[in-house]
Formats: structure tokens, sequence, C-alpha cells
């Protein structure tokens, strides 16, 4: 199961807000089908700068912690709720790419174990 940690950075968290953490980014829990728990997402949101020639930039960041790996992205946006979507694309990409990575170095290993086994077995 995953534990979602938020935390509001000079800003006020409003229930919408944390909804739409929860929603988005509890969303990418069904790619961690094989990683085994805990699993703990920490995500901090948060307005950069209140006097910014170009209007208010939102900053969106989280560390993914899952069992001997951790994933940090970190997202700026004009509007706080497409800083959480790219956030969101972001650590889906980062973590398919992590887990296809494990699963092959598995698979490699495996193949070679497998390897070595039949020909001590064949002498």
């Amino acid at each position: 199961m995953l534990s979602i940690d938020i935390r509001g950075e000079d800003m006020e968290l409003t229930e919408a807000i944390e909804n739409a953490i929860q929603k988005k980014l509890g969303a990418i829990e069904k790619y961690m089908e094989t990683v085994s728990d805990p699993k703990t997402l920490r995500v901090s949101v948060g307005k950069i700068s209140d006097h910014h020639k170009k209007g208010d930039i939102f900053k969106a960041e989280a560390d993914l912690v899952i069992p001997g790996h951790k994933i940090h992205a970190e997202i700026t946006a004009s509007e706080l709720y497409a800083a959480i979507d790219l956030l969101k694309d972001d650590l889906k990409s980062r973590l398919i790419k992590l887990i296809a990575t494990t699963t092959a170095n598995h698979r490699a290993g495996a193949r070679e174990a497998k390897e070595q086994g039949t020909e001590t077995e064949l002498v």
C-alpha cells in the first residue's frame, strides 16, 4: 500500500488540493505491483514567488521511496494543478524505467545462473 505524505510550502493546502494530489499521484500505485512494501510518497507543493514577471509560478516535487530506491521528481508550472499532472507523468515514467531495469537485471542474473547450473550438470 502506498502512503502519501502531503506538505504545502508558502501556501495553504486546501482540501481540493489534497484530494487532487491523492487522486493523481495515488494512481501510480498500479505500476508498483511487483514492488514490495513499504512504499512512501512524499509530496510538497508551493508557490515559488508572488511577484514573478510572468505571474505566479508553482512548484510540485515528490520523493517516492521504495525498498532499495528513491525516485525524486520536481516540476514548475504556471498553474498548481498542471504542476501536479506533470509531476504524476514524470514519476510514472521514472518508476516504469526503474522497474524495467530491475526486471531486466533479475532476468539476466537468472539466465546466467541457469546457464551455469546446466553446464555443471553436463560435466
